[in-house]
């Protein structure tokens, strides 16, 4: 498939799998005979992790070294375990953080909903 069409299933835009396949995050692209890209499934699977990664804020660093892990072969399964342990412990405390910040709209939302409730209350009397 051309790089639109592997964009689409993936979730990357064609530009940022270009730069993706400059920082050698993309395994050998392949290209026809007219140099063009094409991706099989495999690659296209590839792509939507990378997209998972990138998605829940993985620096592009840790990606870059996920990558260079998996092309060192499976000896390194280990050290990719590690690694997104480790993000997923990241991850964890930002949605805390989330979930904090949401409360405190959430009373802030409450409190300017029972403002209104009361100031249409009293211009009804």
């Amino acid at each position: 498939m051309n790089i639109g069409e592997a964009g689409k299933k993936s979730g990357l835009s064609p530009d940022t799998i270009r730069f993706y396949e400059k920082r050698g995050l993309i395994f050998a692209t392949k290209r026809d005979d007219k140099g063009h890209r094409y991706y099989a499934d495999s690659d296209v699977s590839w792509l939507g992790l990378l997209a998972c990664l990138r998605g829940t804020g993985m620096p592009l660093s840790h990606t870059e070294t996920f990558t260079r892990l998996v092309q060192e072969g499976d000896q390194t399964i280990p050290d990719r375990i590690e690694l997104l342990e480790e993000h997923r412990v990241h991850l964890q405390k930002k949605r805390d953080e989330l979930d904090k910040y949401e409360n405190h709209l959430n009373e802030k939302i409450a409190y300017y909903t029972e403002f209104l409730e009361k100031q249409n209350s009293q211009a009804a009397e």
